[in-house]
């Protein structure tokens, strides 16, 4: 099963339940070595953390009220340099937009809602995808590719849902989880996981990575799938399975115009 470590080169990793601190100071931990841990000392600024969350496989995620100013920071912040590769497992509340999942408060490169139908992604000038009305408040794997004019957008499969020239703006500063500067763009929402990786690893694996979260277990072959009445994918699996096959990217695209993942 791949993980964030062996995916590729992980710049900065904020994992579901791991290395939260909370108390007059509330930090999320960087997993990745680096120590890039986000905090927030402004108790009112602090979001609430979710243990076993329902809406994300019992997993625990943050809660991010756009209201109150809720987010998290690393003050000292770092630099990225294209190309660069954003994984983020959350939501928001799919009413309003501006809403800024994570990123630096320099030179930014960010996913966030640019109205209630559309996400953007932007290191620069950006490139907008449409979606339905509320899509974004059910909780997605995001995966963005920043690499100039051949960025790329990921959306819960390893087939890519937007491409183009995202910019070129190369990050740095002051780091935000919930943000991207500490005076607006705030999220309304919830964020499961955060990685960043330098370069260009395989989507399909973060993808996989992604999927192993919320719904327990890789997508196989010789797989059948129902629908329970939450609306969330039930996994049954037929006496004669016995092998595990890789995801790819065809693979969960078919899954996809089956109806998982909607």
């Amino acid at each position: 099963m791949p993980t964030p470590p062996n995916i590729g080169t992980l710049v900065a990793w904020y994992q579901n339940g791991t290395g939260i601190t909370t108390g007059s100071t509330f930090t999320w931990a960087d997993q990745s070595g680096n120590n890039y841990n986000a905090s927030q000392s402004t108790s009112g600024k602090q979001p609430t953390v979710n243990a076993g969350d329902g809406q994300y496989n019992s997993r625990t995620t943050l809660s991010f009220a756009s209201a109150s100013s809720q987010y998290l920071e690393y003050s000292t912040g770092f630099s990225l340099t294209q190309p660069f590769t954003l994984m983020v497992i959350g939501n928001n509340d799919g009413t309003s937009a501006g809403q800024i999942f994570c990123g630096h408060q320099t030179s930014p490169a960010i996913l966030y809602s640019t109205s209630t139908t559309a996400v953007k992604y932007s290191a620069g000038s950006g490139i907008s995808y449409t979606v339905s009305a509320g899509y974004m408040a059910t909780p997605r794997i995001y995966v963005v590719v920043f690499n100039g004019a051949s960025s790329a957008l990921y959306i819960n499969t390893g087939t890519a849902v937007s491409t183009g020239n995202a910019g070129a703006n190369n990050p740095s500063g002051a780091f935000f989880l919930g943000s991207d500067v500490s005076t607006s763009n705030f999220l309304n929402g919830k964020l499961m996981e955060v990685a960043i990786w330098s370069g260009t690893p395989s989507v399909v694996q973060i993808i996989q990575y992604g999927q192993s979260l919320l719904f327990s277990s890789v997508l196989m072959d010789s797989m059948d799938f129902r629908r329970k009445s939450n609306s969330r994918a039930q996994l049954v699996r037929p006496r004669d399975v016995r092998r595990i096959r890789p995801l790819t990217s065809g693979y969960v695209s078919s899954l996809s115009s089956a109806g998982l993942f909607r």
